[in-house]
Order: C-alpha cells, then structure tokens, then sequence
C-alpha cells in the first residue's frame, strides 16, 4: 500500500509514494508497481474479489495535484471523478454491439498503456535526476516530478485494468458473469461480518 490515500495528504508522503512507485518500476516491472496502487486506490486488481458497490462504480481517482506550495508542509490533494473509461465498460456489456466496443476499447488501453509506460519512464529518470533535499522540496522540484510520475503510474494502471475488462467484453456475456462472481466470492469469504441483532 503507497502512503497517499484519497483526500489530503502531506508533501512527504507523497514524495514517498513516489519513490516507492519508481523503485517497484525499476526494480520489478509494471506488475509489481500496478499491483501496489491497485491495492492503495483500487480494492485489488482487475479480477480481485470486490464489493458488489465498488464494481458497479463509474468513480476513479483523478490525477493528483499539489495545492499548497509551503516549504515546511505541501499538501497534495486526491480526488475521485466520474471516469470516462469506466462508462465505457458498460457500453460494452451489451450483447454483440459490445464486441466490437471491447474490441475499439481494448486497442485504445493498449495504446493508453503503451504511451503511459513511455511517459513514466522518462518521468522516472527525470525524478532520480532530481535528489530531494531541502532545496528541491522547498521549491517544489520533488514535488512537481512525483507529480508526473504518480500520475502516469495511475493512469497506466488504470488502462491496464479497463484492457483486461474490455479483453473479458469480447465474448459476448463473459464480462457480467465475471464480474458477478467477484463480487459473490467478496461477499462469500472477504466482506465482514454483519453484527448480527437480537
């Protein structure tokens, strides 16, 4: 789990978000950088157990952004939005029509993911480039370079998870029944007791 959670957060947790997202990208692959913020932001992976509520949901996180500069304590700020490409994924449950969506939607995470690996390993480079003392974090540098790579590990995520989805949409029928069964073996052995009343 990264150290940056949805709402505010404190400058340093965030450049230590950073940092453990490039190192997992270095040292690791994407699999390993994906899965840490599929675990922080996501409720698991593409095909993990969820919630019945989380599955339905068209709300994913935004791109963060720093909203105070104070060099003895930035905040950054993590929001959710309504996202375009969760929508998407319900065009292509419907029958027929949906496979030829999840195709198109399927090429168009691939090239995401592509254009987002690119980005985020220059992102990196440019970020190791940037030692964080006082200096660079008083002036923002850390910052504003852990900003382009939280971001690009975000959305390269994301296009990884809606291509696995749009991959399932392909066959007609195997998305729903997928995702029906997430969320029963959620309910089934993952979601927590309900106190029960006397």
């Amino acid at each position: 789990m990264l150290p940056v959670q949805y709402g505010q957060c404190s400058g340093a947790n965030f450049l230590d978000a950073g940092e453990r997202i490039a190192q997992d990208f270095t040292e690791d692959g994407t699999s390993a950088m994906a899965t840490r913020i599929n675990n922080t932001y996501f409720g698991g992976g593409a095909l993990s157990p969820k919630r019945f509520s989380q599955l339905a949901s068209v709300v994913s996180p935004m791109k963060p952004f720093v909203r105070s500069w104070a060099i003895d304590q930035p905040q950054v700020l993590m929001l959710e939005s309504i996202s375009f490409g969760e929508c998407y994924g319900y065009l292509e449950a419907i029958p027929v029509i949906g496979s030829a969506l999840a195709v198109i939607g399927l090429l168009a995470h691939l090239y995401g993911m592509a254009t987002s690996y690119f980005m985020l390993s220059r992102a990196i480079v440019v970020l190791s480039q940037t030692p964080r003392n006082d200096r660079n974090v008083g002036r923002g540098a850390s910052l504003l370079r852990t900003n382009e790579v939280f971001k690009t590990a975000v959305n390269f995520t994301q296009h990884r998870n809606q291509a696995i989805g749009s991959a399932l949409a392909i066959v007609p029928g195997l998305k729903p029944v997928v995702r029906l069964v997430q969320g029963a073996v959620y309910h089934a052995f993952y979601a927590p007791p309900t106190p029960r009343t006397a």
